[in-house]
Parts: C-alpha cells; structure tokens; sequence
C-alpha cells in the first residue's frame, strides 16, 4: 500500500482490513510505504503499527513520486504472493482467497489478473465492473497473440492482480514512458503463465462519505497518459510476437495491429472523457479530452448540447489555475457579473482558501489593483477597471476562457 498525505482515508483503510473477519483467515502482511507525508500518517501508521503486528511501514526520506512509490513497496514484500491496495479503494477478502486458492493449485501461474468493481460512493454504490470476463482465460509464450487480441479488443486494462511474488519483483522496473500495467503483463510471460479470472476481489471507490474529496493518480492518468497507454500497448505487440519467435512484428501484420491500436486509443478517449465527467470535477480536463472526442468523429451532436455547461465552468477552473500559477498575486476580484456573489461562491468551491472579492466592493480600498487577478463578466467596464490600477494582463474576461474550451 503506497500512500502518501491521505491520513483520513489511510485510518480507514486499516480499519477496513482488521476489522474484516475474513481477511482475519489469511497468513497476512501490510507493507505501507509513505511518499513523506506533511500530514498525521506517520502518526496513523505508528498506531496501527502499535496493534496489528502484521504492519511493516517505511517512510521515504522525500517525495519520490507515485511510480516509484508504488514499484518499491511491491519490491518490499516477502509473501509468496503480493497484491496491491490503494489507501482509497477496499479489498474483498473471500473474493482475493479464492483466487490465492487458485494460485496455490497451479504454481506455474506467475500472475492472476481480475476484473475489479468501480463504486461510486463506499458501500452504497452504484456499481459496475470495469471489464468482465465470461470464463477463465490463460496464457503462456505459446498463445500471446490470443492475449494481445483480448487486451486490445476486450479493451482491458491488466492493472489488478495477485502476483507470485518472487517472479513479479524480477520485473518491476519503471518501464521508459510506457503505461507499465501492459508492460508488466508482457515481462511476466517470462516467468510463468498468466490468467484472467472472472472472480473479482478488488473494490475502486469513488467517494468516501465524510472524507475529504482527494484527487486520484489514475485521474491524473487519464488526463496526462495518453501516449503512455500506446506505448504500452505498442511494447506489449512486440513482446508477445517476439515469444513466438519473431524479430519484430511480421509487416503484414502491421497495418491491422495498428488500426487495432488506433480504436483501443479511440475508445479510451471516450471512456476517459466519461469518467471525467461523471466526476463532476477535472472541468478543464474533460473539455479537452470532449474537443479531442469532436476531431476524432466521437462526439454526437446530442451529447455535446447535454454538455454544453462545460466550457463555462473550465473558463473559471483555467482561470483558478492561472492565479495558482502566479504566486505574486495577492487577490482575485469578480467584476461585471449580474450575480457576482454566486460566481464568487463558485470560484471558492473549486479552490476554498481563494482569496476572492467582489470588486468593486466594500473592501475595495484595502486591495492593492495591481495585484489582483480579475475575472470579467459580460457587463465588466474594461476603462473603469483600468483607471482604478487594475493591469491590462490581469484582466481575464470569462468569456474569452470558454472560448478556448468550446467543443
């Protein structure tokens, strides 16, 4: 489990695991490795550490990033088999049993992939599953070119596992800008098999009531990562071609291989963009990705009219991140809006300690204009703003952001 500055949701989490009667059946150890927090884990970790000797936690000397965060506490375990857990996501214990069961049953499986449940609020729901499988798939250096068709068409994801240990740790390298879960699957045919099981034992939560709402790596994959799932998807042909002998992949196979490659990307635009959405945050983001979705021929006409609020709301999350960007700023004024106190009240969801006013207002006076970033509203008096000591290239008219996000 890597965590880093979530003590709430880390407090939770093992809470979630001791409290569980059936995790209480397995032979168990938890291996947290803290990205030096600034926040109470260490103090969380000490107490759980105090009452549940199978904790053994390690704390970075600084931050050295999620990936490396993740690849090292994996290369940390000393059980026959390793699985990972977010601190925000939950595990179900008889689901995970069964399929260590398995693994027990055929040791020349170095890996067992599942599907995993997405819930969108903790035990509440809705739930739905993030891929599905019919049956038991397996596959050995005999059969990749099977597995690479069920990855690509199935459009799966190979990220929730039970690894043999010992197999998994002589592959667990950061692998170039590749999205590493393709790779990894690829690099562990050296070892043994892998096999897709239907059973699921992994829980991907989206809110937790009463916790603070936090920001989730594979969100900021989703947004950054685009080029990191085809390289992936690139590295994982070569390999499963490579295992049947060849040296590279055979060019009459290239113009399918690539068209396969080019409509996983496309569906995971529009998948990416959804999940996006549905967050009801990361609105910047979701219109670039519904943009890229409109060039590409997947964007239908009704949709975009169902969407259309978007490019409003990321004109005002753009302009909170050009303010963040400019840490000289003092103070953000909303100017020219028939209801400035609800766009304030707006801005201060998206970013609470913003430091923002109503100008021109009753505190006015004590606002020094020439730091102050100003959001413009259709009925902003540009000149006024101007001759008050407010600077031309601090003056961001709302309009003109949304502008650039229209789809």
């Amino acid at each position: 489990m890597p965590t880093y500055d979530r003590a709430d949701y880390l407090d939770a989490a093992f809470a979630a695991i001791f409290n569980d009667g059936a995790a209480a059946e397995l032979s168990f150890e938890l291996v947290v490795s803290d990205n030096h927090s600034t926040d109470s884990t260490p103090a969380v970790i000490a107490d759980w550490s105090a009452r549940h000797a199978q904790i053994r936690s390690v704390r970075q000397p600084r931050n050295i990033g999620y990936i490396d965060n993740y690849l090292s506490v994996h290369r940390l375990a000393l059980g026959e088999y390793t699985v990972y857990l977010a601190d925000d996501d939950r595990l179900d214990f008889a689901g995970l049993r069964k399929v260590i069961a398995f693994l027990d049953e055929t040791p020349d499986v170095a890996c067992a992939q599942t599907p995993w449940e997405l819930w969108e609020v903790l035990d509440v729901g809705p739930v739905k599953d993030f891929y599905s499988l019919p049956e038991m798939r397996r596959f050995s250096k005999t059969n990749t070119i099977e597995l690479l068709n069920m990855i690509i068409v199935g459009h799966i994801f190979p990220e929730i596992c039970v690894w043999r240990t010992e197999p998994m740790q002589k592959i667990f390298f950061a692998p170039f800008r590749a999205f590493f879960f393709f790779v990894h699957l690829a690099n562990i045919l050296e070892h043994g098999d892998v096999v897709f099981l239907p059973q699921r034992f992994y829980r991907s939560v989206g809110v937790h009531p009463g916790l603070t709402p936090r920001v989730a790596a594979g969100a900021l994959d989703v947004m950054n990562n685009r080029d990191a799932y085809e390289g992936g998807l690139q590295y994982l042909a070569l390999r499963c071609f490579q295992y049947l002998g060849y040296a590279s992949v055979p060019e009459e196979h290239l113009p399918v291989l690539r068209d396969m490659i080019r409509t996983f990307m496309d569906n995971r635009l529009i998948a990416a963009s959804e999940m996006l959405v549905a967050s009801h945050g990361w609105f910047r983001a979701s219109a670039e990705f519904l943009i890229r979705r409109r060039a590409a021929g997947l964007l239908p006409a009704d949709l975009a009219a169902e969407l259309s609020y978007l490019p409003g709301q990321a004109a005002l999350e753009a302009f909170l991140e050009v303010f963040a960007g400019m840490p000289t700023l003092r103070s953000i004024g909303v100017a020219g809006f028939g209801d400035g106190e609800a766009v304030r009240r707006r801005l201060l969801e998206m970013r609470p300690d913003a430091p923002v006013h109503i100008t021109p207002g009753p505190d006015a006076d004590r606002l020094d204009p020439a730091w102050m970033l100003v959001l413009a509203g259709p009925d902003a008096d540009r000149q006024n703003l101007l001759d008050r000591g407010h600077l031309p290239g601090l003056i961001l008219y709302e309009a003109d952001i949304a502008r650039l996000y229209r789809f």
